[in-house]
């Protein structure tokens, strides 16, 4: 009986090491939220790009991912017109 070990390809051996970069950098992100969030702060860039990679580890992992849902559109018009009073008030 001969024992033929598996060698994965060259690909294989690139896209694993990839994952795992993702899952570091996913880490990173969410040791960084808790810390800005310990700080009294919120920063809604770092959680998105922490719920981007955390749905690519995921998606390599088999599991479902689902995106935020939409922002309703009476939510956008009000964060709008927020921003155009205080842009008005800082002049």
């Amino acid at each position: 009986m001969t024992v033929r070990p598996h060698i994965p390809s060259t690909e294989d051996v690139l896209i694993d090491a990839a994952v795992r970069h993702v899952v570091v950098a996913r880490d990173h992100l969410q040791a960084a939220i808790y810390k800005i969030d310990d700080a009294g702060y919120q920063h809604d860039s770092l959680n998105r790009a922490y719920s981007f990679t955390a749905g690519i580890v995921a998606e390599f992992n088999g599991r479902v991912w689902r995106p935020p849902p939409p922002v309703p559109a009476h939510i956008a018009e009000a964060a709008i017109a927020w921003r155009a009073e205080r842009e008005r008030r800082r002049r």
